[in-house]
């Protein structure tokens, strides 16, 4: 089954200037869960943000929300 990953980065300010969060996903789909949360985390940490900041979800062929950053977020706070 392909699994689509979701990333939304925070706003943020740039130069005094206030920059919207942006949604966008990955490009290629992925066959596993595993696969497709540790390309998120992958991406994640290239985009030079605070990961705490940055959330991804992946998504089945079906748009279910089936892992999330959310979820650790959760535990850890």
């Amino acid at each position: 089954m392909p699994y689509t990953v979701e990333i939304t980065t925070p706003s943020m300010q740039i130069d005094g200037e206030e920059h919207a969060s942006r949604m966008y996903q990955l490009p290629e789909p992925f066959s596993t869960v595993a696969e497709a949360k540790e390309a998120a985390v992958d991406h994640i940490k290239g985009l030079g943000l605070d990961p705490a900041g940055v959330l991804y979800n992946v998504f089945d062929r079906e748009g279910f929300t089936v892992a999330s950053s959310l979820e650790k977020l959760a535990e850890a706070g």
